[in-house]
C-alpha cells in the first residue's frame, strides 16, 4: 500500500482483506454517515480477551478515547465506517522488499482502517498517541513522521504516487521483536516442528 497524504488523489479503495473481514465485532457504534460514522471495534478491550492491565472502568474510559480520535480521522477523511483494530500499542509489521515480514518496536499508534461501506476500505491507518494521568488521549509521535500515518487501500495508480511512497518504507535501525511467518508453508512447518518438540519432551 502507497502511504498517502492530502495532496493526493483520493483512493478508490477495495474490498476489506479476508483477515479483517474475518475478525469479531465486538462493538458496533454509529449509523454509516459522514455525521455518525460507523465504528466497528475488531479489537476485544471489555471481553475475555481484553488487556489485563486496567480495571473496567479504564477499559471503558480507554475505549471513549480511541473513538474519539477515530471518529475525528474519519471526518477528516470523509470516511463513513471505520474499523478499530488495535488500540494503542508499541510494535508494527513492516515487510523488507524481497517479502519478509518482521515485527518491530514503533510508537504507540491505534490501528483503524476507513471506508465508505460495510465491506469497502479507502484507507488504513496509524494513529501515534500519548496518554495524560486522566486517561485521555493526544496525538503524539517521537520520531518526526506523520501523524496519524495513512496509507491507500487498494489499488492506486503508479503515476499519481509521489517519489518515496511507493510502499511502507522499511526501517532497518528499528529493534526487531521477531521475524513473522511470511508463507503458509512456514506455518505448517512451525506447527509440524512443535508437534514433534512436544511429542519428545
Amino acid at each position: 500500500m502507497p502511504q498517502w497524504n492530502f495532496s493526493m488523489a483520493r483512493p478508490q479503495g477495495g474490498p476489506r482483506s479476508g483477515r479483517d473481514r474475518e475478525k469479531t465485532a465486538y462493538k458496533t457504534t454509529g449509523s454509516g454517515t459522514l455525521k455518525n460514522p460507523k465504528i466497528v471495534w475488531n479489537y476485544d478491550m471489555i471481553g475475555p480477551r481484553a488487556p489485563k492491565d486496567r480495571t473496567l472502568t479504564e477499559s471503558l474510559k480507554h475505549m471513549e478515547e480511541v473513538e474519539k480520535m477515530v471518529k475525528s480521522q474519519a471526518a477528516t477523511l470523509e470516511c463513513t465506517h471505520a474499523w478499530i483494530i488495535a488500540v494503542p500499542h508499541p510494535s508494527t509489521v513492516h515487510e523488507t522488499p524481497t517479502g519478509e515480514r518482521y515485527l518491530i518496536e514503533d510508537g504507540p499508534h491505534i490501528t483503524v482502517r476507513y471506508g465508505t461501506g460495510d465491506n469497502w476500505c479507502l484507507f488504513s491507518s496509524h494513529i501515534y498517541t500519548g496518554e495524560n494521568p486522566d486517561g485521555t488521549l493526544f496525538l503524539l509521535r517521537d520520531d518526526g513522521g506523520p501523524n496519524p500515518q495513512i496509507w491507500a487501500w487498494g489499488e492506486y495508480p503508479d503515476h499519481l504516487i509521489p517519489p518515496g511512497s511507493q510502499a511502507t518504507p522499511w526501517n532497518t535501525t528499528a529493534p526487531v521483536i521477531l521475524k513473522t511467518l511470511s508463507t503458509k508453508q512456514e506455518l505448517r512447518e512451525k506447527k509440524g516442528n512443535r508437534r514433534v518438540k512436544k511429542v519428545r519432551n
